[in-house]
């Protein structure tokens, strides 16, 4: 048994240490990342470079937003500080870099937990991260609304429009019936063999659940916000709200479109360029502001997170 914990522990120090390499390594495999003009662009001058820091503090308030969602999410399955939730957050980041559209996430968070609270721990992270999609489609097709004359046909505007905007409304009517889903007729057959796994949704109020729902909100329009400034360094001249209704419809797209992290920048920077060219026709700047929040957002927490795996607990077998 000892040998296995030691094991245990070796495997824990490759995952950071591959973690590490293996993001490094994708980042260098990207000849968009290599043009010093490029990248050094932010740094040519004093407002640009507050404006970086501006867009640097907004991705701790990102991701300890999430840390405080998952606290709360947790808080009836077991006790985490802030920063151990936060460290677990990250850590979801890096697991994500290897599966199809980041439901590693949920990997790298609950081996933060206790092993008997990790499958109530994946449950709750499953109510965070579908009020995060959420937001997304909300946002996104409301901005599919507004920008309809741009990016739909006139024939497609009635068969879209109107079924957009009832998914608006009715997504977060089904979404606050979560607690009650243990509830549920067609779950009946599944309480009786897990119902101290189900019961977790029980603990969720509707009150808790509007503040994780505005959480997930607030956490939405920071990084949206992300975007606008690293769009104004590259020259962007467009309203913050022109800004925020293109990157709606963007991030739309990019939630729709099948990938894993380590895949996404490429993907990433052609969403982009199909939604915010016509109203901003410079592709290479498009593709700074794309590539540099791709590294602000996801590489850099992804690497603080591969430091986070060393901090997962792995129980001593007793002697």
């Amino acid at each position: 048994m000892l040998t296995r914990y030691r094991l245990l522990r070796a495997l824990k120090i490759a995952a950071f240490l591959v973690s590490i390499l293996y993001i490094v390594w994708h980042i260098s495999r990207k000849p968009e990342l290599h043009d010093p003009d490029l990248l050094l662009k932010p740094f040519g001058n004093a407002d640009n470079a507050r404006m970086l820091a501006v867009v640097l503090f907004l991705m701790l308030v990102n991701w300890s937003i999430e840390a405080i969602k998952w606290r709360s999410l947790l808080a009836s399955i077991e006790n985490v500080g802030f920063f151990h939730s936060l460290r677990a957050v990250l850590s979801g980041v890096t697991v994500s870099f290897y599966t199809p559209n980041r439901v590693g996430e949920f990997a790298g968070r609950i081996l933060h937990l206790e092993p008997e609270h990790r499958v109530r721990g994946a449950l709750a992270t499953f109510v965070g991260a579908t009020a995060q999609v959420m937001i997304t489609f909300q946002a996104g097709l409301a901005a599919l609304i507004f920008f309809r004359n741009e990016f739909l046909s006139e024939a497609a505007v009635p068969w879209i429009i109107f079924p957009a905007a009832i998914i608006i409304l009715m997504l977060p009517v089904l979404w606050l019936q979560i607690p009650k889903v243990a509830h549920f007729r067609f779950m009946s057959a599944m309480l009786q063999r897990y119902p101290r796994y189900l019961e977790v949704f029980d603990h969720y109020s509707r009150k808790q659940m509007i503040a994780i729902y505005l959480l997930s909100g607030i956490r939405y329009l920071v990084f949206c916000t992300q975007q606008f400034i690293l769009l104004t360094i590259s020259g962007f001249t467009g309203t913050w709200l022109l800004s925020i209704g293109l990157s709606a419809l963007s991030f739309l797209l990019i939630t729709l479109v099948p990938s894993i992290a380590v895949g996404e920048l490429g993907m990433r920077g052609g969403v982009n360029l199909f939604v915010f060219t016509p109203y901003f026709d410079n592709v290479p700047a498009i593709l700074f502001s794309t590539f540099l929040l791709w590294i602000i957002n996801l590489a850099i927490p992804a690497l603080l997170g591969a430091v986070g795996l060393l901090y997962i607990r792995i129980k001593k077998p007793a002697a």
